[in-house]
């Protein structure tokens, strides 16, 4: 009888015995607590790496949303820089800001963190500074809703539509003691190969009306010039703030913070309205087929110290 009943046990007995290899030890599940009570602004990218790990391993995020909200919320007090360094979580602004949370929300590990947010941040992943997502509204949203985000902004109560024009980029090629740098020069506004788009969005005087159908891990991008030249120049998530109430997490002067959504929009009058974007359903599934050859994070640390030194000597 019982020769008869163990290979029908035997594959539950491998389940729990490969539950039990995976559990955290005592002093994983330790470092964990320790790491999860800092700041992001104090960590290294070694550090950083161990807690994703770690994270994996000792307390999961039961879903994307929760994972990307979470990681908002450590995020609070990291000083404001405009063009901040990507990897340097002492500073932020606001792309950087939501790319990091995004991605470490998504991430297990420091692999699928640096090849996610390299994927936020350039088309189809390819790392080369002409291919970077220069624009929001004409490379930003329609290259990361072609992978992970879909809009949802069309679906919400008041959604209306406005056009804006997509031009072409300019760049030029500086000689430098070291080479050649490409910089961006901003976009040809002489040029008539131009692209009308048209997107939804929610104006300001219908914000309230949508705020029930958000969730915590939505992005916020900020609509101004409707009528006259529609744009995009300030981008966060949603969480909820200690109180329950809709909120943004957003990085601008002096600090990432939080601010209730409605407050927000109107402290500045210039707002048009928000757009709302939404990680996909199958967003862990479609990361996890990123490729992962990425640098190390002992490697990314080397390079910031050197981004920092180089900017220092900048006049």
């Amino acid at each position: 009888m019982f020769g008869r009943a163990i290979p029908a046990v035997l594959p539950l007995l491998l389940m729990v015995l490969s539950v039990s290899r995976a559990s955290p030890t005592v002093e994983e599940f330790s470092r964990y607590q320790d790491l999860d009570a800092r700041e992001f602004k104090t960590f290294s990218n070694v550090e950083l790496a161990e807690f994703l790990a770690l994270r994996h391993k000792c307390a999961p995020p039961a879903n994307a949303a929760e994972g990307i909200a979470r990681c908002a919320h450590k995020a609070v007090g990291q000083p404001f820089r405009l063009n901040a360094i990507r990897f340097a979580y002492d500073e932020a602004d606001c792309v950087v800001a939501l790319e990091r949370a995004v991605a470490m929300g998504l991430s297990h590990d420091w692999e699928s963190y640096r090849a996610i947010s390299d994927r936020l941040r350039h088309k189809n992943g390819v790392v080369v500074y002409k291919n970077r997502n220069f624009s929001t509204l004409g490379d930003w949203l329609p290259n990361n809703c072609d992978w992970l985000l879909e809009d949802i902004t069309p679906s919400l109560p008041g959604a209306e539509t406005f056009t804006h024009i997509v031009r072409p980029k300019r760049f030029k090629d500086v000689p430098t003691a070291e080479g050649v740098r490409t910089v961006f020069l901003g976009h040809d506004w002489k040029t008539k190969d131009t692209e009308e788009r048209i997107e939804a969005f929610i104006p300001r005087h219908a914000i309230a009306g949508a705020l029930n159908e958000l969730r915590s891990g939505d992005i916020v991008l900020v609509i101004y010039g409707v009528g006259r030249r529609a744009g995009c120049d300030h981008m966060g998530l949603i969480v909820h703030d200690e109180n329950g109430r809709v909120s943004i997490a957003h990085a601008a002067p002096p600090r990432v913070r939080i601010d209730p959504l409605t407050q927000f929009v109107d402290l500045f009058p210039r707002i048009s309205g928000l757009m709302f974007l939404r990680v996909r359903a199958d967003a862990t599934e479609v990361v996890s087929e990123l490729p992962a050859d990425v640098p190390s994070a002992a490697c990314q640390d080397n390079t910031v110290r050197t981004m920092r030194e180089t900017r220092t000597k900048l006049p």
